[in-house]
């Protein structure tokens, strides 16, 4: 058994089947309710998969598709329904701009033929169907039929073409009255103007009658182009009120009224008031209508009654606004309510009438309102009552016109149309002076009603054969003060307490469980009824002698007023699952035990939650945090807590982690904060502990050392193997200096010494050349005399002559004699370089001529500088600057040169070898670069050095030289030499493929 298995109880893994089973159970009747709700659902509803394929529908759809039952649909296109070609590519198409928006689109009115043939109007209302992570995988639609409402609507089109011709002659006549209405402008005290006050605030007159000469003595032309004129007239203390009651007019569409006084261009004090009415236009400006009078004398002898008047006045407005407002209101309530508003008259003489019938009597009756106001036309109604029901509807309107009580009567109509409906009436009666009773009511159609009635009495029919045979407790409590009432209760809640209804019916709470058990119960409905929101909760209940548990559901019942009269529970036994949850936080206790007492720290972590749910003692007592605190922040504080170094490697282990297999353990190493600011290491181990039913990672279960006090000493030993390292680097760098100094002074010995032996007889030969020349120059000369004057040798003479060819060898002589002055020459010149570049009698620091060093160098790499191997040599161009004695050791500077030369010169030749008709140069630049510091450079134009090689150059034994060719010590000794030595600078450039300059920087004195 792996160590990591849980044993689980038999009697539990049998408890969780059951519970499995009865969950299946539970989930295949939710699914037959649904069906069961969708199909008493008036409107017709589907669902589709994302190629428009029926997944469902309910029963009025597969009606109208002409399929038997809601099921058969599943599979079928809108192409194999009785809906035209066209229809079914309209629906698809419809669906797919959903599916592809992602967007709903509600009230599409669009048509379809059913399977009855019929032709109807439709409106559809259609919504994308999103999984659990919101990708759109389907569409659900509704769609109702509307065909009613649009025949109407052809009704009421044609009604308004008439009403259009009606207007077209209104307009005639209103023509006539505005231009008596602009005499009337013209000719009334006052001045009559309309004043419009734009979105933007801008101001206008766009009239004004010509009484505003009167009134302002300006003409109204002015008052177009200006429309502050007028405002510029009024006292400043009355110009605040006037707009404030302009602003107030504007946001209320009230009725604006102001008084105010004003002086004109002469000088006129006047009074003025002003009335109007404010319109709100299309374009959002506000235009009023009204008129300013002048009432000055009025106000000089109204001044003791001003008070008075104004109150008056603001009431009279405030009740003509109002009066407008109800009449507006009546009328637009009288024509735009569902059903008729009428007025029915029972005349003295049995008669009866309808003196006033809303618009609402055509969709009712089919009768015009204008034909049923007509004398004697109740008949018009009374004969579209079902003749069952005629008698007592009469004897309904008998008995209220009897007892003045309100009339309420229900009846079957049916109309001319042949409709059948079912009708509704409610009135008021009362007698009138002459006798005559009116009713003031409404009639409305309650069809729809009636047939909801009658599905509701089908569908309580079946909740209650569910009520009493579900295996649930469902009871119903009524709230009577501060009581709970029984009112109802299943079959089931009878047999679990063991009671009869009569028992348990008109009992209360305190009656059915005792005063002690019934405490807890009233504090839950309590809550239940003061929030009006459903509760649940689990309770302990004693019944029959045995203590059970029960997950209790409180549902609020609310009357028209919002209060809660009832209380509807559901409870569910849950006693075995209980007992199974108190056995497995047993066995939980005891792993937690375990993993509290673990010296490490454990932790789990949700990748579907994105955060840490579990973490054990010892990670609350590093991190110094309640577990609760660290639970709820712990991505917060594992950013802060963490090193920033490894942030990333967490990360990337993550990753890991979500590919590792089942049994893999991932390890890796990273550092924390603790509580007191200090870092620790530890050392990680991760492994899969739960998946997905997909089988992606969900958890993860990490187990961390702490491993600081091991960390420290791994860095305590690679602190001292650095240190080992850097000091057998210097011992290194050290041997290789005293090797290369001793090979340098045994070599510099051995050319003194080789310099001195070559001297002597160089010097020997070199003095006794001259000798030689003059000799044999007067033995040629003697030669030629003997030919002048013998000119006939004897034969054995001429014989020699002859075959030492002596003009041959009189021109040959004295060439050889130069040439070996010149190879003594070149002898003493190069054992000058050489005891030069050696300077053993110079190995004090001393001023010098650097050119000196540098030719001597040059004079003993001069083999190595002349032609090879049908090659060009290598040239050497010399551009030395005036440069002052200089302050050195001469034979070490001489090295350094030696040694970059050396380096040119094998760069060059590696180049001559790979690449035909190159042409090699050595350039040596020398100059002052201040004051106190010269500078030499020494330039190749060979193949350069890659820029990563370059800063390793002067590391000892580095070398890019084959094996054999090169020690790599030679630059690094020359840099100890410049830098360390001398003080100075050595530093390199390079252009792969350009070349390579060696810059010596050095002082000229020391100071």
């Amino acid at each position: 058994m792996n160590e990591n298995s849980i044993t689980i109880d038999k009697s539990i893994y049998e408890s969780l089947i059951q519970e499995n089973q009865q969950l299946k159970a539970e989930l295949q009747w939710s699914q037959q309710l649904f069906q069961l709700a969708i199909d008493n659902i008036p409107h017709s509803m589907f669902w589709k998969d994302r190629n428009s394929v029926y997944l469902g529908c309910n029963r009025n759809l597969a009606e109208d598709a002409g399929v038997d039952k809601p099921e058969n649909i599943v599979g079928k296109s809108d192409y194999d329904l009785p809906w035209t070609k066209e229809e079914a590519q309209w629906f698809r198409e419809c669906d797919k701009r959903v599916m592809d928006s992602g967007l709903p689109e509600l009230n599409i009115i669009e048509t379809q033929v059913q399977a009855d043939g019929n032709r109807f109007w439709l409106d559809t209302n259609k919504i994308p169907l999103r999984d659990g992570e919101g990708n759109v995988v389907g569409i659900f639609g509704t769609y109702e039929n509307i065909t009613q409402r649009k025949q109407v609507e052809e009704n009421l089109k044609k009604l308004n073409e008439t009403l259009e011709a009606r207007v077209e002659r209104r307009t005639a006549k209103l023509r006539e009255t505005e231009a008596r209405l602009s005499r009337l402008a013209d000719n009334v005290p006052g001045m009559i103007y309309q004043f419009q006050l734009n979105p933007d605030g801008v101001i206008s007159f766009p009239y004004v009658s010509s009484g505003c000469q009167d009134i302002w003595e300006v003409e109204p032309q002015e008052v177009y182009d200006d429309g502050e004129l007028l405002f510029r007239m009024i006292y400043p203390e009355d110009l605040l009120k006037l707009k404030n009651a302009i602003v107030k007019s504007a946001e209320t569409l009230e009725n604006w009224e102001s008084e105010w006084r004003m002086t004109t261009g002469s000088g006129q004090y006047k009074w003025l008031k002003g009335i109007s009415k404010p319109q709100l236009q299309t374009d959002k400006s506000i235009l009023w209508d009204g008129c300013i009078v002048d009432i000055t004398q009025r106000k000089q002898a109204e001044n003791a009654l001003q008070k008075l008047n104004e109150e008056l006045e603001a009431r009279v407005a405030q009740r003509t606004a109002e009066l407008a407002k109800t009449e507006a209101r009546l009328k637009k309530l009288t024509d735009n309510v569902p059903g008729m508003i009428y007025e029915f008259c029972l005349h003295p003489d049995a008669t009866m009438s309808f003196p006033y019938v809303s618009s609402g009597c055509e969709e009712i009756f089919e009768i015009k309102p204008s034909q049923l106001t007509q004398p004697e036309s109740s008949e018009l109604v009374f004969s579209d009552i079902h003749p069952e029901d005629l008698p007592q509807v009469e004897k309904s309107i008998a008995i209220s016109a009897q007892t003045l009580r309100n009339w309420e009567h229900e009846w079957r109509s049916i109309t001319a149309s042949n409709r059948k409906k079912w009708l509704k009436g409610i009135a008021k009666p009362e007698l009138q002076v002459d006798n005559s009773i009116i009713w003031y009511g409404c009639v409305v159609d309650i069809t729809e009603q009636k047939k909801v009635e009658a599905k509701l009495r089908e569908k309580e029919q079946f909740l209650r054969s569910i009520y009493d045979g579900l295996e649930h407790n469902i009871y119903v409590l009524d709230v009577e003060g501060d009581e709970l009432l029984c009112v109802g209760i299943n079959s089931f809640g009878l047999r679990m307490m063991g009671l009869s209804t009569a028992e348990v019916i008109g009992k209360t709470v305190k009656e059915l469980f005792g005063l002690e058990a019934s405490a807890d119960i009233y504090l839950r409905c309590k809550k239940c009824i003061e929030t009006g929101k459903a509760i649940t909760y689990e309770e302990t209940l004693t019944l029959q002698g045995r203590e059970m548990c029960f997950l209790t559901t409180l549902n609020p019942i609310k009357d028209s007023q919002g209060e809660v009269y009832r209380l509807i529970g559901t409870t569910l036994n849950i006693t075995e699952r209980k007992q199974a949850e108190e056995k497995l936080q047993a066995s939980q206790h005891f792993i937690q035990r375990i993993t509290d007492s673990s010296p490490n720290v454990l932790y789990i972590y949700d990748f579907e939650k994105q955060k840490t749910i579990y973490v054990n003692k010892e990670a609350v007592s590093f991190l110094g945090h309640f577990k609760e605190d660290i639970l709820a922040s712990i991505d917060e504080l594992m950013l802060e807590i963490t090193h920033p170094q490894d942030l990333e490697k967490i990360v990337s282990q993550q990753q890991k982690m979500l590919a590792a297999a089942d049994g893999d353990i991932l390890e890796f190493e990273y550092r924390l904060k603790d509580s007191d600011e200090e870092w620790h290491w530890f050392y990680d181990r991760q492994m899969v502990f739960n998946r997905k039913e997909d089988g992606t990672v969900k958890q993860i279960l990490g187990v961390a050392t702490d491993i600081t006090k091991r960390k420290q000493a791994e860095i305590e030993v690679q602190q001292k193997a650095i240190e080992l390292e850097n000091t057998l680097k210097k011992l290194q760098e050290t041997q290789a200096q005293l090797i290369q100094t001793e090979k340098m002074s045994g070599l510099g010995q051995m050319v003194a010494g080789v310099a001195h032996e070559i001297n002597n007889p160089a010097n020997f030969i070199h003095a006794n050349v001259s000798f030689v020349e003059e000799y044999s120059q007067d033995l040629i000369r003697l030669v030629e005399l003997y030919q002048k004057h013998y000119s006939n040798p004897v034969p054995e003479i001429q014989e020699e002559i002859d075959n030492i060819d002596l003009d041959f060898l009189k021109i040959d002589l004295q060439n050889i004699v130069r040439s070996m002055g010149e190879g003594t020459r070149r002898i003493r010149e190069i054992v000058l370089s050489l005891r030069n570049f050696s300077r053993l009698d110079e190995a004090e620091f001393k001023e010098v001529n650097i050119h000196e060093g540098l030719e001597s160098t040059l004079m003993i790499l001069q083999n190595r500088l002349k032609l090879k191997n049908n090659s060009s040599g290598i040239a050497v161009i010399e551009e030395y600057g005036n440069l002052p004695l200089i302050e050195c050791y001469p034979s070490q500077l001489n090295q350094v040169f030696l040694n970059i030369l050396v380096n040119a010169i094998d760069a060059l030749e590696e180049q001559i070898s790979k690449k035909n008709g190159f042409i090699p140069k050595i350039t040596i630049l020398t100059k002052k670069i201040n004051q106190n510091t010269a500078q030499i450079c020494i330039s190749d134009n060979g193949c350069g050095i890659p820029p990563s090689i370059v800063p390793k150059l002067f590391n000892p034994f580095f070398t890019t030289k084959e094996v054999g060719k090169g020690t790599g010590l030679g630059l690094s000794v020359s840099y100890q030499i410049i830098t360390e030595k001398h003080a100075g600078k050595l530093f390199c450039h390079s252009v792969v493929g350009e070349g390579t300059s060696f810059m010596i920087e050095i002082p000229i004195i020391h100071r």
